[in-house]
C-alpha cells in the first residue's frame, strides 16, 4: 500500500522557564494507506505531542513529516485548514460537543468549511450517524445523550467527510468497557471501509485490537 505518513527523525523540544524540555527525539515512522496503528505509552512519554504533530496541530522543532507525499513543513496556511478538514478526521477523549446544538448539527459543522450545500452536509451527517445506530438520536443534544452515545456523535462528526486518516486520541477513555467496545466496533469498521487508523490509548486491550503496535517512552519509539 501507499505511504500515507513518514516521519523521518522527528523531534520537538518545548522552551520553558526552567530550561528545554524534549518532548519527542529522532522519530521515525510510516504509516501506510488503510493501515491500522496503536500508540501507547506513560503519561508524559510524547504521545500527545506525537499525535499532534501528526495532526498538522503542531510542528516539529526538526526533522520531516510527508503526509501524502507532501512535506508538511512547505504547506501554507491554507493547506493546513485543507489537511485538517478534508484529510484527518479527529476523535479526543474529551467530546468537544455543542451542547446548544443537536447531533447531526453538531456533526454538520465541520462541513460548512468543505462548503457542502445545506442538504448535501445533512444527507452526509445523518449517514454518518447511522452508522454509530444513532438514527433515534439524531435531533438530541448533548446532555440527552449518554457518554457513550456522545462519543459516537463525535466520531460521527470525524468521519462524516470521509477522510483518509483518523486519529483518535483515548477514544474509550471517558467511556464504560461495553460503551468502549462499541466505539472500538465502529473503529474498526472504519478502518475495514478503508480509512487509515491511529489511535492513542492506555487500555492493552485496545491497543491489541491494531495491526501494529508502537510504544512511546520517554520521546522515543521504543
Amino acid at each position: 500500500m501507499k505511504e500515507l505518513i513518514v516521519l523521518s527523525d522527528i523531534s520537538k523540544q518545548y522552551c520553558t522557564k526552567g530550561g528545554t524540555i524534549s518532548a519527542l527525539a529522532h522519530i521515525n515512522l510510516t504509516v501506510r494507506e488503510g493501515e491500522f496503528v496503536s500508540v501507547t505509552g506513560q503519561s508524559g512519554s510524547g504521545k500527545s505531542t506525537l499525535m499532534n504533530i501528526l495532526g498538522c496541530l503542531d510542528v516539529p522543532t526538526a526533522g520531516d513529516y510527508y503526509l501524502n507525499g507532501v512535506p508538511v513543513s512547505a504547506m501554507k496556511e491554507k493547506q493546513f485548514s485543507f489537511v485538517r478538514n478534508h484529510v484527518i478526521g479527529f476523535i479526543f477523549q474529551s467530546f468537544h460537543l455543542i451542547p446548544s446544538l443537536n447531533a447531526v448539527e453538531n456533526v454538520e459543522l465541520p462541513l460548512i468549511y468543505r462548503r457542502m450545500s445545506r442538504k448535501e452536509r445533512r444527507f452526509s451527517a445523518i449517514q454518518a450517524l447511522a452508522m454509530g445506530g444513532l438514527e433515534q438520536r439524531m435531533y438530541h443534544k448533548p446532555l440527552e445523550l449518554s457518554g457513550g452515545q456522545q462519543q459516537r456523535v463525535a466520531i460521527a462528526r470525524a468521519v462524516a467527510a470521509r477522510p483518509k486518516l483518523i486519529l483518535a486520541d483515548e477514544p474509550t477513555g471517558n467511556l464504560d468497557s461495553r460503551s468502549g467496545q462499541e466505539v472500538m466496533d465502529i473503529l474498526k469498521q472504519l478502518h475495514r471501509d478503508g480509512s487509515a487508523l491511529i489511535i492513542i490509548t492506555h487500555d492493552n486491550k485496545v491497543a491489541s485490537m491494531a495491526q501494529r503496535c508502537i510504544r512511546i517512552a520517554d520521546g522515543h519509539l521504543v
